[in-house]
């Protein structure tokens, strides 16, 4: 019998992120906390989207590779927290060669 695409599917994007994945969006958001601490200065904080969004690792546990749709639920997770917290998060995409084609999750306080 072929396995069902919907429910395979439904699984990989419905179901609750898992303890590891938790724990990844733990790591970044303690990773991005530190940046929040140190480079603070009363206007927007830029990071590297391409970590943010879990594609490039961040601390020494070794890189892990999430599918997709994971990492959208992990990063929607993330995003969610920040939000709670007074911030408001957006991204900012390269489209010229001032930025070095570097693509940016940008944090700015809600007033």
């Amino acid at each position: 019998m072929a396995i069902n695409f919907k429910e395979l599917n439904d699984r990989l994007e419905l179901s609750p992120l898992s303890d590891k994945e938790l724990v990844a969006v733990a790591a970044v958001e303690k990773w991005i906390d530190s940046e929040i601490t140190d480079r603070f200065k009363g206007d927007e904080l830029r990071f590297n989207l391409y970590q943010v969004q879990f594609k490039r690792t961040i601390s020494d546990q070794g890189s892990v590779s999430w599918p997709d749709a994971r990492r959208r639920l992990m990063y929607d997770e993330l995003k969610s927290r920040y939000g709670k917290a007074g911030w408001e998060c957006t991204e900012e995409f390269a489209d010229s060669q001032d930025r070095y084609g570097q693509d940016y999750f940008v944090l700015k306080g809600k007033k």
